[in-house]
């Protein structure tokens, strides 16, 4: 609210101006283990087929939006050929992954976010051995940390279950239901990583 005083000659006047709020910059963490690492592999398989990168592209909300996803060199400890909960990590480097997403109909290229996505399970150290903090009983699962800016706070968890999808299915997703939208964080991340299941076959990738 902004409230200015205008004089004309004896007479002020009061006006009283309501400026509507708008969506800035917003990071949270969005940590996924009701599929355990599967988010994690199905990213690496789809980075190593993509020669090191995959883009894609998919709508929400009528709005069409191009996601990228990519790979950078992780500073964690590699679990060797099982984790400590006994998943076979059949990954011979350990890499973290980033994902690039931004709008298509934006003329200014502002409404756009990030996500770093790691895989997290009990006892993981960095390279350096320092434990990184999981949360208790959380198992294993990823971490995917979002930041981004000019886009409504309550859009970024569907928004990023549609770019999940996109780069890694290589097709274009589109919006879900309204009822869809309500779901809570696991059932929804696991629709997206059936998603992205369903198009790459199992075999562990080198």
């Amino acid at each position: 609210m902004v409230r200015s005083v205008v004089r004309r000659g004896r007479v002020v006047v009061g006006v009283t101006v309501y400026v509507e709020t708008a969506p800035h910059e917003f990071a949270a963490n969005f940590p996924f283990n009701d599929r355990g690492l599967s988010p994690f592999f199905a990213a690496d398989k789809r980075v190593k087929r993509g020669g090191g990168s995959a883009t894609g592209t998919f709508t929400y909300d009528g709005e069409e939006w191009q996601a990228r996803l990519s790979y950078q060199e992780s500073g964690l400890e590699h679990p060797g050929d099982t984790t400590p909960l006994g998943t076979r990590f059949e990954v011979e480097t350990l890499r973290e992954y980033r994902l690039n997403v931004r709008s298509q109909e934006d003329p200014v290229d502002q409404r756009k976010f990030n996500v770093h996505l790691a895989s997290r399970w009990p006892g993981m150290r960095s390279k350096q051995g320092r434990k990184i903090p999981i949360p208790e009983r959380f198992g294993e699962g990823v971490n995917p940390r979002v930041a981004g800016a000019n886009i409504d706070f309550s859009a970024y968890h569907p928004l990023v279950c549609r770019a999940s999808g996109a780069p890694l299915c290589g097709d274009p997703v589109s919006s879900s239901s309204a009822s869809e939208l309500s779901a809570t964080v696991s059932p929804t991340w696991y629709r997206c990583v059936r998603s992205i299941e369903s198009s790459l076959d199992r075999r562990a990738v080198r």
